[in-house]
Order: C-alpha cells, then sequence, then structure tokens
C-alpha cells in the first residue's frame, strides 16, 4: 500500500513524585492519498485486500481517514539512561478518546500499557545487560481506521517486531514481548553484541463483505515468534550512543536493521 501520513504527536507530563509522572497528550494520525494496490475490484475473479473489507464493513473511506485523540497519562521512568540503559525501570499506560468532535473519522477509545526493565549481569561491566520489553494496547470501544489499528513495527518508535516487515500483523489488539541480551565485546568497549527473541500476538473481528470473508481471532490464538543477533558499534561512550546492526528472522520472515541506539 501506499499512502500519506500525517502525524502530531504531543505529550505533556508533571511530575508527581521522584521518577512518576502524570499528564496528558494529543495525537494526529491523518492518512491520505491511499493506494491500496493489489485491490481489483474490475477483475474476472475480483481481489479484494484486508484493507477494503475492513473499511467497506465499519463505514470508513478507502482513500483517506483521520484519528484524532486526548489521553490521559501516567509515567515512571527510573532508567539511568533513554538511550541504553544498564539499570532501571520504566512503566506507561495511556487511555485514549478518538471523538469525531476533534475530526476523527469515527468514535473510538484505546487503552495502552508498556513495561521495560533492565537487570545488570556483572558489576565489572554495567554493559553486560538482560532487558525486558512487553506492551499491549486495545480498542475498547468502537473503531479505528485500518491504518491506524494496533501493528506490528508501528509502536511510537517503529521498533516492536524486529523479523518481520512494518504492518505485516495487525488487529485491533495485541500484546507483544522481548528480551535482549546485551554484552560487550572487545575489552575498550568500542565492539558490542545483542542477541534477542520477540514474540506478538494479535486479535481482530470478524469481517464479511462480499469478495471476502475473515473470521475473528482471539489475543493468543496464534503467537508469531521472531529473533536474531546484533552489532553494536559505541560511538559515544558518554552518552551511550552506539551505531546498531540486527539481523533478525521470524516466521518465513528474514530482515536486517540498521540504526542508532538500542531498540528498546
Amino acid at each position: 500500500m501506499d499512502f500519506n501520513l500525517l502525524r502530531f504527536y504531543q505529550l505533556a507530563l508533571k511530575r508527581i513524585s521522584g521518577p512518576l509522572y502524570a499528564g496528558a497528550s494529543y495525537r494526529l494520525d491523518r492518512y491520505f492519498g491511499i493506494a491500496d494496490e493489489k485491490l481489483d475490484l474490475a477483475a474476472t475473479s475480483p481481489v479484494v485486500t484486508a484493507h477494503y473489507a475492513y473499511s467497506e464493513q465499519f463505514g470508513f473511506s478507502k482513500s483517506a481517514y483521520t484519528a484524532s485523540g486526548v489521553g490521559a497519562e501516567i509515567l515512571y521512568d527510573s532508567r539511568d539512561s533513554t538511550i541504553a540503559a544498564y539499570r532501571g525501570l520504566y512503566l506507561s499506560g495511556s487511555l485514549r478518546a478518538y471523538p469525531k468532535a476533534l475530526g476523527s473519522s469515527e468514535d473510538a477509545t484505546m487503552v495502552q500499557g508498556e513495561a521495560r526493565t533492565y537487570v545488570g549481569l556483572s558489576d565489572d561491566v554495567p554493559r553486560n545487560v538482560l532487558a525486558f520489553w512487553a506492551l499491549a494496547s486495545a480498542v475498547t470501544s468502537g473503531h479505528l481506521p485500518y491504518l491506524t489499528l494496533p501493528s506490528i513495527g508501528w509502536d511510537f518508535a517503529n521498533r516492536t517486531g524486529r523479523g518481520y516487515v512494518q504492518g505485516r500483523f495487525r488487529g485491533d489488539g495485541e500484546v507483544y514481548g522481548e528480551v535482549e541480551w546485551r554484552f560487550r565485546l572487545t575489552r575498550d568497549g568500542f565492539l558490542g553484541g545483542t542477541v534477542f527473541a520477540n514474540a506478538s500476538t494479535f486479535s481482530r473481528p470478524a469481517v464479511n463483505v462480499p469478495g471476502y470473508a475473515q473470521g475473528s481471532e482471539a489475543l493468543f490464538a496464534k503467537v508469531r515468534p521472531a529473533g536474531g543477533v546484533g552489532l553494536r558499534f559505541m560511538m559515544n561512550r558518554e552518552a551511550r550512543n552506539a551505531v546498531t546492526l540486527d539481523f533478525a528472522a521470524g516466521e518465513d520472515s528474514f530482515a536486517v536493521y540498521f540504526g542508532a541506539g538500542e531498540a528498546f
């Protein structure tokens, strides 16, 4: 699919006590110029895509739609670094409303929660860390447009699901988990490595329109695993900023990732 995306996210938090914060957010996702290239309704055997069928069933335009909403936010962050934590805990929760009054295509509400924790394995080598990440989100009422639904690789930093192409799995509910071992490879600290594994599961509503029928799926009915290895090239030791190179595989899938900073 080809599309244009206008995205604006703003979060305002106030410290309540120590590493605990609370506040509010506004999120805007405007998709337009959507071209569903596999859709072919004029063919002898019409080809109906999941995007078209979902949009048809729940009353969304096939070419443009909007999710515009406000949220209540809570955050606990005791990490020693936001780039590459060696110790600490990160917890966040959000309750969001997407009303038509703010420009959303349809009324909907959504909840999301996230947890990350970092366990040091060596006092002598702080970079030797086990990192854990869990994320869950769900549409709790109404319906969100297809491309704004929880989807693999579409978290805030686009880091979930290494091993799968972005957007391969999508639904109205998601539970995601990942564990990663991070370690130093050279004594001078320039080169490091990682071994990681992740798994995701999605729920989805039943969709039944002419030319397309798909039953509902519950969370944990199907779990999709992936994993891989990576290298870390430490470019700034004080900031812990590293260039990253990851190789990951999933079910019938393989991908290479090049970036900066740890995945989570």
